[in-house]
């Protein structure tokens, strides 16, 4: 018996130098740029028009846009110039809030707060409308230093001297 010739397997690979993916080519247009800004230093560059400040449509063209801001407000605070001894002086200022603005509202910046620490103390009975600020020297450190209690419609600023 005669066997059959056996055809040999073909390779899984070809010859032929196909890519694996055929290239995809994007093209960008280029910006158009006005008339106005071809004379100025900027012409090779897109520019971008913003309209409004905050991006959106003003509701009525050729009006300006009128911003609310809170009608100003009286921060009273019962001592203005403080003065401590450095590294552990403590003493303590009443703040209190004109105009119907809550005091849970009221928040303060410290000029130097690796030197001079503001605590407010919560829940003082006998002390309604006006809420107590502990101010404490914590380094070594003398010199003027500044704390500012703010609400959005004013401000008010305490001068303490450490010594």
């Amino acid at each position: 018996m005669k066997k059959a010739p056996v055809d040999s397997p073909k390779p899984l690979v070809s010859n032929t130098s196909k890519p694996l993916f055929e290239p995809i080519i994007i093209t960008i247009p280029k910006s158009e740029v006005s008339k106005e800004a071809s004379g100025d230093e900027n012409s090779g560059r897109p520019t971008l028009e913003i309209k409004n400040a905050d991006g959106r449509e003003r509701l009525i063209d050729g009006k300006p846009v009128q911003v609310d801001e809170p009608p100003p407000c009286q921060i009273n605070i019962n001592q203005e110039r403080l003065s401590l001894i450095n590294n552990g002086g403590t003493l303590s200022v009443l703040v209190g809030v004109g105009n119907g603005n809550l005091l849970d509202d009221l928040r303060f910046v410290v000029s130097d707060p690796d030197d001079i620490s503001v605590d407010r103390e919560n829940d003082i009975a006998g002390i309604q409308g006006r809420s107590l600020y502990v101010i404490k020297s914590t380094s070594e450190r003398t010199g003027s230093f500044r704390v500012t209690f703010y609400l959005p419609c004013g401000k008010k600023d305490v001068m303490i001297t450490v010594r």
